[in-house]
C-alpha cells in the first residue's frame, strides 16, 4: 500500500461519477481548496470544463475498473466518494477501493435503504463503507466528517 509521507501534500479526493450530485460535490471541494480527481464516464461537457478550470483533474472512464482507479490516484488518495446515480455501481466502486486500500475513507451514495445496510454487514471483513443518503434535501454532516473535512457552516451545503 502506497501512502504519501506525512510532510507531503495531501492526496486528492477521488469523486467517482459527475452527475448532479457529483458536480455539486466537486464544486464544493474545489471551493474549499481540496485537490480533486473526478472519474466519470459521461457528464455534461460544461461541467467537465468547469471542473478542469477549477483545478480538478477529470479522468474519463469506468470507476469500476481498479486499474483506472489506481491511475487516477487511488493509492495516494485521501478519500473516495462513489456518487453515481446507481447503487450497485457505487457499492462495487466502494468495495473495490476498500479492497485495494483498506485504510481509505470511502463514502457511497445509496438510494436503497436496505442496500445501505449491506456495508455494515461486511464490517468484519474490513470492508466497511460509510453510506449516506446524499440525495436528501436535509443537510447531512456525516459524509464530510467521514472523509476528514471540516464541518460546514450554515448555508454552505446547497
Amino acid at each position: 500500500m502506497s501512502r504519501p509521507p506525512d510532510d507531503a501534500e495531501p492526496g486528492p479526493i477521488l469523486v467517482c461519477g459527475m452527475g448532479h450530485v457529483g458536480f455539486r460535490i466537486v464544486e464544493l471541494l474545489t471551493r474549499l481548496g481540496e485537490r480533486v480527481v473526478v472519474v466519470t464516464q459521461e457528464t455534461r461537457s460544461e461541467w467537465m470544463r468547469w471542473a478542469s478550470a477549477a483545478g480538478a483533474t477529470v479522468v474519463t472512464g469506468d470507476a469500476r475498473d481498479p486499474d483506472l482507479l489506481k491511475t487516477a490516484g487511488l493509492m495516494e488518495a485521501r478519500a473516495l466518494l462513489a456518487v453515481t446515480d446507481r447503487d450497485p455501481i457505487n457499492l462495487e466502486i466502494a468495495l473495490d477501493a476498500r479492497r485495494l486500500r483498506p485504510d481509505l475513507p470511502v463514502v457511497a451514495r445509496l438510494f436503497d435503504q436496505n442496500l445501505a445496510q449491506l456495508p455494515l454487514a461486511v464490517d468484519h471483513a474490513h470492508q466497511r463503507v460509510e453510506s449516506h443518503f446524499l440525495h436528501r434535501p436535509a443537510r447531512r454532516r456525516g459524509p464530510a466528517r467521514a472523509i476528514g473535512l471540516p464541518e460546514l457552516g450554515q448555508g454552505e451545503a446547497e
